[in-house]
Formats: structure tokens, C-alpha cells, sequence
């Protein structure tokens, strides 16, 4: 298995990779702004040295920013068309300025691009040749043209043009890098033509090295920027062999051309330096990789226990489990892959899950695979994959980054029914929004409706119950008994009917009326309750009030309830006469406070318990008991707004109890929809 990137390794390459595309735009401006305003020591750095041509300068400037349009990968980062078409747009430019001079070399034309610019300056700035374009120079840009261009093109079979054209202009710059040190002017001066200059060969070869680290996850450079043991002795090992290499060569020349030594003593010297310093590299990364092995040996017994549960919980997690490399590849794909892609884990592995992904939602999943291996995990991340059938599903993803491993992580799961689920809830809650809207206009309605029930109605029945008093009085002398007994009906019909509209009022009235939450003295409240209904007066039954605990509620409805209790105990105990009693107790139990309002009265069936408290429910008739059957209904509803309950218990002829219980700390309201 090939590792991918570390975070860090991508991290440091893309930094590079950025840089370098910035180095060129600016040397190449101040290069061209040592030619406008003749400033020497921009265009050649060195007295004496070649000067760089303007049009080198202007190629740098566009290889530079197509580098830095290009620096991050696609496959972990959004990039629009409108980026890529300019970046390869600027890659093109600098093909055809370093095209058309070779061109201009083969077929002799002594007018070019690189006299464009500056024409009269190119003349006199050396002696013995115009600045032209060195022919190297021109291949160069040609080549790091075509690398910009094809930066992101794999052939099949997996080879990568850019990295060999980069890789050519790293040669070609470090040849001329080389003579300018050792002072050998063949590989840097090609003869009849002027010679590359020292500028221009370092910021070539920087370039080159910017876009072979511009794809740390790609062809060579995996090696060259993984996680692994030979990864990191590449990283370790290439860089001190090619510094070692050139400062111990330019040593043994520089001593040389000083007389500080011979030929022979200088080899002999260049060798020994070569054996030591290379001996102790070789001796260094033999002792990490011996430590890593014995590491490894340590670990061997474990890790082959860890692989086997490692992949008992592949094969039977419901849940697709996978690992993703730095190139966004399928390294290792779970069982489940079948039942949620289609697809068995051997035709993943190895294919790009870009090519899974529906294509709108490709730049954001890229998006989030950045984040990741950046270090920045993702948990339940959703995007559409296309199924080997053809269906395109919802998945929730969760992802991490495994620095030892250089992999991404995953674990996926159908968010199909979810997604559906979603979709359902809010098309409930839009039919919930509607019905709130309807329900809303018909409450609208219905406080219409109580305004001419309140107005309109009760007018009707005073002149009802009016015109029968004035008909008894001012008749009185023409009425018999029995008509006396119909008007008396007619005045006593109107005036129970405005007492109906009146309670009927009031118990439509508590479904809008807000609860105001306070501490209630509830021995207080019974006493102006128990005054208001007549209760202990003479002749009348005997109340006992026990000394109740306080209420965490609405003083105002919570009389109704004392009100409509007790009457309803005095009414029905009545016909006991001296022998009736009402007994009122309460208690703290827990988290409620509970009431208990008992007489020894009439009592009820318990058969008919559940209808007790419903709008009109009688359990006795109005000849025996007079009363609207609204007060129970009334009580139920102010006590479930509170959000508690309340119950009754009786038998016939031995009395009723009626108990409430609230809670003690404030609630959320249970609305009585009713």
C-alpha cells in the first residue's frame, strides 16, 4: 500500500509551491525595472554577470502566476474554470515566448521577442553580443510552459508530463548553476550565443521545484512527501547528498586554483571528505531505520491482533468503513460498501471517490477533504453518490486524518431515509404552519361569534324574561294559576339561558386568557371563594376548611376552580340538611401540592365518571339540581393549564371528593385544545 501525503509534508509543499510562484513574479518585475530605469544591479545582481533579458522576465511573471493560480490541488481544493483557463492561459504565454525564440535561433531571425522590450538597451549592455535570450534559457521556458500546462495530466499509464519537464529544467538549471560556481562557462555559455544568466538558472529551477511540490500527492513526489520510512530518508538524505556534493567540490577547486594543494592531495582530500560525510549519513539513516524495526518487532504480535479485529469490525460493520489516500483513492473499503454503493470493495479500491460524487456537490466534498487532511475532522458531512445502479443516494460522512498512516479515514452511512424524514417533517410542518393560519382565522371567528352570543342574545332574552314579568304584573287579574305557572317558566327558562351564555363565555374566554404564575395564599382564596358561593351560612351545610399549603399559579382562574368546587359541594350536599358537611384539606406530596374538596352529598355513579367533566355533562337532572353543566369543564381546563390534573370519587348517595393537583415549581402549559 503506498501512503500519501503527511498533513505536514502537503502543508510545506503548497507553502513552497505558492512562494516560489511569488519569487517569480517579483524577480521578474524588478528585473524589468532595472531595464526601464537602469538600474544595474536588478537586472544582472552581480557586476559583471549577465544580465536577465526582458523577455525572460515577463515569462517568469506569467509562469508565476500560473503556478500560483494551479499551487493548490484540485482534488482537495475548489477551483473555478474561469482559475484553470487563466492558468493555462499564462502557461501557453510563456511556451510561445521561449518557443518563438528558439524558433528565431533556427531560423536566424536577428528580430525577436527578446528584443521587444528595451531594444536599444538589449545592444549596448554587453560588449561583445546583444542581450538576447540564451537558447537554454528559451528551452526552459518552453518546458516549464508545458509543466504549468499539464500540471494535472496523468497518462494511462500513470505517468506525469510535468514532473519530467520539471525535472528537465531542474538539470538544465543546475548545470548552469554549476559552471557559475566551478567557473566551467561550457555549461552555461553556448558559444556563439550569450549564456544564461545566474538569475535566471536560480529562479527556473525554483520554479520547477514550486510545481513538482505543487502535487505532493501525485507520482513522484509521493515518495518524495510520505509518511513512510523511505519517504522521510528521501526527505532527509537528497538534500544533504546534493549540498554535500556541490560545497566539497567547489572546496577542492577553490583549494586547487589558491595553491593550497595539488591535484593529487586534493582528490585524495575530496574522497576522504566524501567517505566521511557519506558514511555518517549512511550510518545515521541505517540507525532510525534499525530503531524502526525493532519497534516494529516489538509491535508485531499486537499489530497482527489489531489487523484481525481491525478487520472483524470491517466486515461486519453496518456502516461502510474506508480509507482514502492523499490522491482521494480507495485504499481499503469495508463489506458494506455492497449494500450501500453497489459496488464490492474490490472495484473501489484503487478508484477515485470524486468519481462516485454527484457532480454538483464535487467542489464542496473536495472542500471538506481539504479540511480534513489539514487536520480538521468531519462529522456528518452529507453529499450524493451515485449507486452502481444508477441511484443517486444522500450519505452522512465522518472523517479524520491519519498523520502516521498519511490516509483519510471514513465512516459512511444512507442518509436517504433521513433526508427523506426531513422532507417529510417540513412538509408537516408547512401543513402545520396552514392549519395554524386556519385555526387562528376560525379562533377569530369564534371570538366573533361570542361578541353577538354576548350582544346579541342576551338582548332576546332580558326582553323575554322582561315582557313575562310585565304580562304577570299588569294581567295579573285575568291569569289563572296555570298561566300564572307558564310566564313564571318563561321568565325562569330566560334567565337560566343568560346564565348558560354567561359561563359559556367565560369557559371560552380561558383558553385565551394568559396564566400570570405567582405564589397564591390558597387559605385566602378559598375563604373569598367559599364567601362569594354562600357557604357557612346559617341553615346552610357545614364547611370545614383545614389549613391549606400555597399554589404556584394564576390567583384569578384558580378562584373560578374554589368557586365552581365548592358550590358544586354545597348544591349537592344541600338535601342533607343539618346533616350536611363540606371538608376542604390540602397537602405538599413531592413536586405537587394536592387539594381535596370531599361533601356528603347526592354522590354520583362512578360509571359515568368520565363524562363529569365535559361542556353540558350532567349526571343529574335540572329539576333535581339547578346549574349549566359548564362549571366542571371550567375547573379541568384552568387546572390543566397549570399543567396538572384533576380527578373525582363517589358513590351514590355517600358523597363525592373532587381533588386537584398542581405543581409546585412553574411548568410549560398544557393547553386544553378543546
Amino acid at each position: 500500500m503506498v501512503l500519501g501525503p503527511a498533513p505536514s509534508s502537503r502543508s510545506r509543499c503548497e507553502v513552497f509551491s505558492g512562494v516560489a510562484g511569488w519569487l517569480a513574479i517579483g524577480v521578474g518585475m524588478l528585473v524589468l525595472a532595472g531595464w526601464a530605469w537602469n538600474i544595474d544591479p536588478l537586472k544582472r545582481v552581480l557586476p559583471g554577470l549577465v544580465s536577465m533579458n526582458p523577455a525572460t522576465a515577463v515569462g517568469f511573471l506569467f509562469a508565476g502566476w500560473s503556478l500560483w493560480l494551479q499551487h493548490r490541488d484540485p482534488a482537495i481544493a475548489a477551483r473555478t474554470a474561469t482559475t484553470t483557463s487563466l492558468a493555462r492561459g499564462a502557461a501557453m504565454l510563456v511556451v510561445a515566448i521561449g518557443a518563438l525564440r528558439l524558433a528565431g535561433y533556427a531560423l536566424d531571425w536577428h528580430h525577436g521577442v527578446d528584443q521587444l522590450l528595451f531594444a536599444d538597451k538589449l545592444l549596448h549592455d554587453t560588449p561583445s553580443l546583444p542581450n538576447r535570450m540564451a537558447p537554454n534559457t528559451a528551452l526552459n521556458l518552453v518546458l516549464l510552459g508545458l509543466a504549468l500546462f499539464m500540471l494535472d495530466v496523468t497518462t494511462a499509464r500513470n505517468r506525469r508530463p510535468a514532473e519530467l519537464f520539471s525535472a528537465s529544467v531542474v538539470l538544465l538549471s543546475l548545470l548552469a548553476m554549476f559552471g557559475y560556481a566551478y567557473q566551467v562557462p561550457q555549461f552555461y555559455d553556448l558559444a556563439a550565443y550569450i549564456p544564461m544568466a545566474l538569475p535566471t538558472a536560480i529562479v527556473s529551477s525554483l520554479l520547477a521545484l514550486g510545481i513538482l511540490c505543487a502535487r505532493p500527492g501525485r507520482g513522484l513526489m509521493v515518495l518524495a512527501t510520505s509518511a513512510s520510512l523511505g519517504g522521510s530518508q528521501v526527505r532527509r538524505l537528497f538534500p544533504a547528498m546534493v549540498l554535500a556534493l556541490f560545497v566539497l567540490g567547489w572546496l577542492r577547486l577553490e583549494g586547487e586554483r589558491r595553491g593550497l594543494y595539488g591535484r593529487e592531495l586534493g582528490v585524495a582530500l575530496y574522497t576522504l571528505a566524501n567517505i566521511t560525510i557519506f558514511g555518517a549519513l549512511v550510518g545515521w539513516s541505517a540507525s532510525a531505520l534499525h530503531r524502526s524495526e525493532v519497534e516494529r518487532g516489538r509491535a508485531g504480535a499486537g499489530r497482527a491482533e489489531a489487523l484481525a479485529l481491525n478487520r472483524m469490525i470491517m466486515d461486519n460493520s453496518l456502516d461502510v468503513i474506508c480509507a482514502i489516500d492523499g490522491d482521494g483513492r480507495f485504499v481499503e473499503v469495508s463489506a458494506a460498501s455492497e449494500s450501500l454503493w453497489g459496488y464490492a470493495p474490490s472495484e473501489l479500491v484503487g478508484r477515485a471517490y470524486a468519481e462516485l460524487v454527484h457532480p454538483d456537490d464535487i467542489v464542496r466534498s473536495a472542500e471538506a477533504a481539504g479540511s480534513v487532511m489539514s487536520g480538521q475532522p468531519a462529522v456528518d458531512f452529507n453529499n450524493r453518490y451515485r449507486r452502481k445502479d444508477g441511484r443517486m443516494i444522500d450519505i452522512d460522512w465522518s472523517a479524520a486524518w491519519s498523520e502516521p498512516g498519511g490516509m483519510m479515514f471514513c465512516v459512511a452511512r444512507d442518509a436517504t431515509g433521513r433526508k427523506l424524514a426531513e422532507q417529510a417533517i417540513l412538509a408537516l410542518n408547512s401543513e402545520l404552519a396552514a392549519s395554524a393560519a386556519e385555526l387562528q382565522q376560525t379562533n377569530h371567528e369564534l371570538e366573533s361569534f361570542s361578541y353577538s352570543v354576548s350582544h346579541d342574545l342576551r338582548a332576546p332574552l332580558r326582553h323575554i324574561d322582561g315582557y313575562a314579568r310585565m304580562l304577570q304584573e299588569d294581567a295579573a287579574g285575568q291569569l289563572d294559576a296555570e298561566m300564572r305557572r307558564y310566564l313564571d317558566a318563561i321568565s325562569a327558562s330566560a334567565r337560566n339561558m343568560g346564565v348558560l351564555i354567561d359561563d359559556l363565555l367565560a369557559f371560552s374566554r380561558l383558553g385565551r386568557q394568559p396564566v400570570e404564575r405567582i405564589v397564591v395564599d390558597m387559605n385566602a382564596l378559598t375563604e373569598r371563594a367559599l364567601h362569594e358561593v354562600g357557604g357557612g351560612r346559617p341553615g346552610g351545610p357545614r364547611v370545614q376548611v383545614a389549613p391549606l399549603p400555597p399554589a404556584h399559579g394564576d390567583p384569578v382562574l384558580l378562584r373560578q376552580v374554589w368557586v365552581n368546587l365548592l358550590s358544586n359541594a354545597l348544591k349537592y350536599s344541600a338535601k342533607r340538611g343539618d346533616a350536611a358537611q363540606v371538608e376542604v384539606s390540602g397537602e405538599r406530596d413531592g413536586d405537587v401540592t394536592r387539594y381535596r374538596v370531599r361533601d356528603n352529598g347526592v354522590g354520583f355513579d362512578m360509571r359515568y365518571a368520565d363524562k363529569l367533566f365535559g361542556v353540558f355533562q350532567r349526571l343529574h337532572s335540572q329539576d333535581e339540581f339547578e346549574g349549566t353543566g359548564v362549571g366542571l369543564a371550567i375547573v379541568q381546563r384552568v387546572v390543566t393549564r397549570h399543567g396538572g390534573r384533576v380527578w373525582a370519587e363517589a358513590e351514590l348517595d355517600r358523597g363525592a371528593t373532587f381533588t386537584i393537583e398542581l405543581p409546585v415549581a412553574e411548568t410549560p402549559a398544557m393547553e386544553d385544545s378543546a
